[in-house]
């Protein structure tokens, strides 16, 4: 979310005078608004069934310490997600691919069946988190065949 903030605090340093205000309003978005790389989180606070995933739109509950400011992950979950179903995989090279031309995988980070690899041509059904993947604003994290061309 470190995108977001970031024009998000250059819209309020535009519309505020005062820099004071200005300083202390940065402070309060970043304990509260992003993890950067400084912030760390052991997987026991991420939400079940979710991974995190390098470029990932993440939710999370930060506490500070009051007295030297260090923040600690206690929960994270997805920013948004969605289900979507019947959909074609359209390209797949290696062990990353791309649905309907929109939803980014890799297989280093999807849950399948046993049973399925993915193929190009196949008809799936996926769980999908909001996520910066090159072109793709999707990533697909769990994966169900539904049928195979």
């Amino acid at each position: 979310m470190f995108q977001l903030i970031a024009r998000t605090l250059a819209f309020w340093r535009r519309a505020d005078n005062s820099e004071k205000d200005c300083k202390q309003q940065e402070r309060l978005l970043e304990g509260v608004g992003f993890l950067n790389h400084t912030t760390y989180f052991s997987l026991e606070v991420v939400c079940k069934g979710f991974e995190p995933y390098q470029g990932d739109w993440i939710d999370t509950r930060v506490s500070i310490h009051p007295s030297t400011y260090s923040r600690k992950a206690i929960s994270m979950k997805p920013l948004r997600h969605k289900h979507v179903h019947e959909v074609c995989i359209t390209s797949f090279c290696g062990r990353n691919g791309v649905i309907e031309d929109s939803i980014f995988f890799t297989l280093d980070s999807l849950k399948l069946p046993d049973e399925h690899t993915p193929q190009g041509s196949d008809i799936v059904n996926v769980i999908t988190v909001e996520s910066m993947q090159l072109c793709y604003l999707w990533r697909a994290i769990s994966m169900t065949l539904m049928k195979r061309l």
